[in-house]
């Protein structure tokens, strides 16, 4: 029979657990593969639930604690419950049940610990628990920016709590979430209107993450569109202009300026036939002077107009050698073979 099928000794209410009365407890644990040093607070949260004897155990240990951080009703006595230097059953327990028992905690619960006992109090500021807390109610988590701007998984759990009154409950500098037939935004508000960081889920199946601006995308974003293209970089008042970098479902890649949704100015585009083209660019036309380098090596320096090449350039054959001026139709008949149909980078 394993230990953790044997009944173990249940607390009462008012008595204080010796130390010596949990080492069996541990060894069980441990000869289980439930806890240790090597597992991670939350991996075996289901695994812990299934063995009743423990899991009742546990459950009336944490009742009891509930109980004593409860503030009461009346109003006369409000700390009388706020006991941080008497015994509490958690502080008892090693530290590697502890943090098991911190996996499955609700939120909630979580930072009220540090009302039970002064060890638990900075609990709750640990990035950790937050982190899995975040993946455990909010699977899957896509918010891919947090490190760059700065904030916390604590800060990203709440702006995922879905605000009950909707926009109108809604008051400057708060974070949470506001579901509407539009879409679903999580982050920080200003005036009921999106501002700062922010994560939104549009209803056409776009996901946008990064700087609002009274409502508006402004500063550094990153898209994911429904078609599966995917832009970082600049927007702003909503549109995509400064600098960025797109990934096109077919295999394109763009790095450069953009001008109201359309790539504009100098940038560099490497097509999926593996040709790449460095130059200016104009509403997602090639417009000025740039580089055309076939995928063989071959390249052409030129003028166009309208994304067609235009006049004579400078021509670089594939060997890296052999140089010659020629227009653009030249330059492809002596060394490239054959050419694909040249890709322009579609609007975003």
């Amino acid at each position: 029979m394993s230990l953790l099928d044997r009944t173990l000794p249940q607390p009462k209410d008012n008595s204080r657990r010796e130390p010596k009365d949990f080492p069996p407890l541990i060894k069980a644990l441990v000869a289980e593969g439930v806890v240790g040093p090597q597992l991670s607070p939350s991996d075996h949260c289901e695994d812990i639930t299934l063995r009743s004897p423990l899991f009742k155990w546990l459950n009336d240990s944490f009742a009891a604690f509930v109980k004593r951080t409860t503030p009461p009703k009346s109003r006369k006595r409000p700390n009388a419950y706020y006991r941080p230097d008497e015994p509490s059953y958690l502080t008892d327990l090693p530290h590697e049940l502890v943090w098991l028992i911190y996996g499955f905690l609700p939120a909630k619960d979580f930072v009220a610990l540090r009302c039970s006992a002064r060890q638990f109090y900075h609990a709750p500021d640990e990035e950790r628990w937050w982190k899995i807390f975040c993946h455990r109610d909010f699977s899957p988590v896509h918010n891919a920016l947090v490190e760059h701007f700065g904030k916390t998984w604590k800060f990203i759990y709440r702006s995922k709590i879905v605000f009950k009154g909707g926009r109108k409950s809604i008051r400057n500098g708060d974070v949470g979430c506001l579901v509407t037939n539009d879409g679903r935004y999580e982050g920080e508000w200003l005036n009921s209107e999106l501002h700062g960081y922010g994560y939104l889920v549009s209803s056409a199946g776009n996901i946008i993450e990064g700087q609002w601006n009274k409502g508006m995308g402004h500063g550094y974003g990153r898209v994911s569109y429904a078609n599966g293209d995917l832009y970082a970089g600049q927007w702003t008042d909503g549109g995509v202009t400064g600098k960025g970098i797109c990934y096109f479902a077919e295999g394109t890649v763009y790095r450069g300026e953009w001008k109201e949704n359309a790539v504009d100015g100098k940038g560099v585009c490497s097509f999926s036939d593996g040709n790449r083209y460095d130059g200016q660019w104009k509403m997602g036309k090639k417009e000025g002077k740039g580089l055309f380098v076939w995928k063989n090596g071959a390249a052409f320096e030129g003028t166009w107009v309208n994304n067609k090449a235009t006049g004579q350039g400078n021509h670089l054959c594939a060997d890296g050698v052999t140089k010659s001026k020629c227009t653009f139709e030249e330059a492809y008949k002596c060394c490239a073979k054959p050419l694909d149909s040249e890709e322009t980078p579609a609007q975003v």
